[in-house]
């Protein structure tokens, strides 16, 4: 597949499948499994997390929510995505509203933004 957008509040389970582009936004919930995926871009708005230790490869298992802390502010959305045994070649979050944002120790492709936003 070359673009999948997911929003709203979709469930999407991807198994075994390439994927060149996926967005996934608002409070979708989204399972990848045994999957590539070249270009990842997880969508949040009016929330604080922090993305340590992110890198390009393979990931055995990956939660957006838990493993990036994610605190969602209110009015805000996060999506739930999880990734097991799923490899990703570029992570590029997107960040909308009032949000803040701390990277450490991690290789990201872009950080898009819009609106307010502190990242440290």
């Amino acid at each position: 597949m070359d673009w999948v957008w997911i929003g709203d509040q979709a469930i999407v389970k991807i198994y075994n499948s390439t994927i060149h582009l996926l967005e996934i936004y608002h409070s979708a919930e989204v399972w990848a499994d045994e999957s590539q995926i070249i270009i990842f871009i997880p969508g949040s708005s009016l929330v604080e997390y922090e993305i340590l230790n992110l890198k390009p490869g393979f990931v055995g298992y990956w939660n957006f929510l838990t493993n990036c802390s994610v605190e969602i502010l209110s009015g805000g959305y996060a999506p739930n995505i999880t990734l097991t045994d799923t490899s990703v070649n570029y992570w590029s979050p997107y960040i909308y509203g009032t949000s803040n944002i701390s990277i450490c120790n991690s290789t990201l492709r872009k950080l898009f933004s819009f609106f307010i936003h502190t990242c440290r």
